[in-house]
């Protein structure tokens, strides 16, 4: 059992690790395509269709919505304005850390039925 408090805290993890997948118009994504630019869209396609596998084998059913979601939306991110602007290493630090996020806050099977 856990406080309401730490299951606020634990639900608010698990958005923002779901939030911060890099795969399409997520924020990930958004992060991913940053960082990487057109390299991203190939990195996206793997991580949906790992995903995909993942629930499969694992056996992660519950996530199955989430995947024709994101399938549907597609793993590509649209261009940007002008994708040749440099971030700077600072930009650059902090997006790789914000997406070192994801496998800290992401639960596989969050809630048993």
């Amino acid at each position: 059992m856990l406080h309401p408090m730490a299951f606020a805290g634990w639900v608010g993890m698990l958005i923002t690790a779901l939030n911060l997948l890099p795969i399409g118009q997520l924020d990930g994504g958004h992060v991913l395509y940053g960082l990487l630019r057109k390299k991203a869209h190939a990195v996206a396609t793997v991580l949906l269709f790992g995903a995909m596998v993942a629930v499969v084998i694992f056996g992660f059913w519950a996530w199955s919505l989430m995947i024709l979601l994101l399938a549907l939306m597609g793993p590509k991110h649209p261009p940007t304005a002008n994708d040749y602007v440099s971030l700077g290493w600072g930009r650059v630090a902090l997006g790789w850390l914000a997406l070192a996020f994801v496998p800290l806050g992401f639960t596989p099977m969050p809630f048993r039925f």
